[in-house]
């Protein structure tokens, strides 16, 4: 949901769409991740460029929800606590589950863990890296794009309440003309792994402002022309992860794919929202999108082990056996999200609300010397109170703490 105060109204707006092309893209990683389950047959080879699409969306909404805030009124910590009750409950429950599955596999196996195991532990439950070991997120790979997420966002802050102006241009030329500099190289690994750290930086950065600066077009009214309904963009999204390393141009085309079409099918179809049944998919979708996203490695293993249990097949035979399992991985992920990411993070919300609200009400200190233990004189602040008394004796209007900006 955004907040579209930024667009000039005082309406809330939710992007549809976008929603649900954001699911339907976690949906395609998820068929990635087990893609040895389908064979020579998997026809979304390419499906981890969902994750860049992410990374463009998401430059895109959080552009269109706090650009004009962080200009202007809201704090750089405020911007960081907001995101952390968004993504970090989840977050810890993935962490927690990936954690669960490894001391199930230490303990079948006889394997004692590793010496560092706790620190692995304190990271995926926060997605900082295990930077020591070959795989940096070995308990949950998807945590590394939630990792690299959460340090362009601390960049897009930093540089908005810094700076106070707009750097998104020179920033995304920089970036770009680092990602196509390393380009082969960005691509050649997996990004999980610690070799691969800094080289993600500049392919995160780029893709996340060029989100940024497709809602800046966007607003300008230049792309407004540009309109997709949502079956086009999720067919056009889902034909992009068809390309295979082995047709001819297949590096180029990826890059066109990246700089390109995706940009067209966000802006297009966050230019036409779509109605009736298919928004209700699309909100679907896209409440579904983060936890199936970051849930899904552990739990797919938390359900071979309970399939194993049971005396089936740890493995699925079959195409219908294999949906079967994705299905299942998706009402898991829904549930966790109603049950425990829900009700968490309003309760984060709230509590971060309660706060804010406090600090306002709090009346300004006003250092006066008092008598101290010793005798002496201290400099305490003495509370300001605003009640009728302390309005007697003023020498004019008081003015509380609520009324400041």
């Amino acid at each position: 949901m955004v907040n579209s105060s930024i667009l000039g109204t005082s309406d809330r707006h939710i992007f549809s769409s976008l929603n649900g092309l954001r699911g339907l893209a976690a949906v395609a990683v998820l068929f990635f991740h087990r893609r040895q389950w389908f064979g020579d047959g998997f026809i979304f080879p390419d499906a981890y460029l969902a994750v860049d699409f992410f990374f463009i969306l998401s430059g895109f909404v959080i552009s269109s929800a706090y650009s004009a805030k962080l200009s202007s009124s809201m704090s750089f910590g405020a911007f960081l606590i907001r995101r952390f009750n968004r993504l970090m409950p989840l977050a810890f429950v993935a962490g927690l589950l990936a954690t669960i599955v490894a001391v199930v596999k230490f303990a079948q196996t006889g394997q004692p863990a590793p010496a560092d195991f706790s620190a692995e532990v304190a990271g995926a439950m926060t997605t900082f890296p295990a930077y020591w070991n070959a795989d940096a997120w070995r308990l949950n790979p998807p945590e590394w794009s939630l990792f690299m997420e959460l340090v362009v966002n601390v960049m897009f802050a930093f540089v908005l309440t810094r700076f106070r102006r707009d750097l998104s241009i020179a920033i995304a030329g920089l970036s770009l003309l680092a990602f196509l500099i390393l380009y082969t190289r960005i691509f050649s690994g997996s990004p999980e792994q610690s070799s691969q750290i800094l080289l993600q930086i500049p392919r995160v950065i780029v893709f996340f402002y060029l989100g940024v600066l497709l809602f800046r077009f966007r607003q300008s009214g230049f792309l407004k022309r540009v309109r997709l309904n949502f079956l086009t963009g999720s067919a056009l999204l889902l034909l992009t992860f068809v390309l295979r390393d082995d047709w001819a141009y297949a590096s180029e085309i990826r890059l066109a794919l990246l700089l390109i079409v995706y940009p067209l099918v966000i802006v297009g179809c966050a230019n036409l929202e779509p109605k009736g049944a298919m928004a209700r998919a699309s909100g679907i979708l896209g409440d579904l999108s983060y936890p199936l996203y970051i849930l899904q490695i552990p739990l797919l293993a938390l359900i071979a082990g309970a399939c194993a249990m049971g005396g089936l097949r740890q493995e699925p035979g079959s195409i219908t056996e294999v949906l079967v399992r994705f299905a299942f991985v998706g009402l898991l992920s829904w549930a966790i999200l109603k049950l425990i990411h829900e009700p968490l993070y309003g309760w984060l919300q709230r509590r971060t609300q309660h706060r804010a609200a406090a600090a306002r009400e709090a009346p300004r200190g006003v250092i006066q010397p008092q008598s101290s233990a010793d005798g002496g004189a201290s400099m305490e602040p003495v509370p300001a109170r605003l009640g009728s008394r302390s309005r007697s004796i003023s020498n004019g209007p008081s003015r509380s703490a609520t009324s400041a900006p």
